[in-house]
């Protein structure tokens, strides 16, 4: 069993998104909600039925505004949840 990486933040800061494009990059999920968000961490995993991210967040707030910007968009993703 491979060695878990460790936490970049607290989990109350993570956002789970699924729904996301199967060739997105970490760096473009970074470059989107950094515009209105401080993002600590992006951490992109994909199975044969999804291709999902964890966004680490630094505080509430951010993790509301990243929230409302992505859940049911279309930007990442054809429908993405968060």
């Amino acid at each position: 069993m491979a060695a878990r990486e460790a936490s970049p933040g607290p989990l109350r800061y993570r956002l789970w998104c699924g729904g996301l494009h199967k060739d997105i990059t970490e760096d473009e999920i970074r470059d989107a909600v950094g515009q209105i968000a401080e993002v600590k961490a992006v951490i992109l995993r994909s199975s044969s039925k999804d291709t999902f991210c964890f966004i680490q967040l630094t505080n509430q707030k951010d993790m509301d505004k990243a929230i409302e910007m992505l859940d049911q968009s279309t930007g990442l993703g054809e429908r993405v949840c968060a």
